[in-house]
């Protein structure tokens, strides 16, 4: 499965396989980079290994752009 989730302007986007499945209004999601610029995501969760993981800063992709890059896989 391919995940992607965006956040503009307080408006976050979930994606699975390039589709959109949820669009919720949320003030506070990932924020700037901590100093030490280590994210923590779904912490006290089991463990969820990642085989690629890609994080765009200030910019929100689109559903074609999020398309284009799952159907490169």
């Amino acid at each position: 499965k391919h995940l992607a989730i965006t956040c503009d302007n307080g408006i976050v986007k979930m994606y699975i396989d390039g589709v959109l499945i949820e669009t919720v209004y949320n003030t506070y999601f990932l924020p700037d980079a901590p100093t030490n610029g280590i994210y923590k995501i779904g912490e006290g969760i089991p463990k969820i290994t990642f085989k690629n993981m890609q994080i765009y800063k200030g910019t929100a992709l689109t559903q074609a752009e999020i398309q284009t890059i799952y159907n490169e896989g």
